[in-house]
């Protein structure tokens, strides 16, 4: 299971990577642009697990 993490948080890194404050993404349209890379993932459970431990690896 944690190999399958790995692709979806480089996926989110490089989304985030891409915004600003003027050009923000939502939770919405993170999982969308995921979707569209063929890329599995949920908003209450998958996504925010994989998201809480980026935050950690930048603090």
């Amino acid at each position: 299971m944690e190999n399958e993490k790995k692709p979806r948080l480089l996926l989110v890194l490089k989304m985030l990577q891409r915004t600003d404050v003027e050009h923000p993404l939502n939770t919405t349209e993170i999982i969308n642009k995921l979707k569209q890379c063929g890329v599995e993932a949920e908003r209450k459970f998958g996504f925010y697990c994989g998201a809480a431990g980026g935050r950690q690896f930048h603090q």
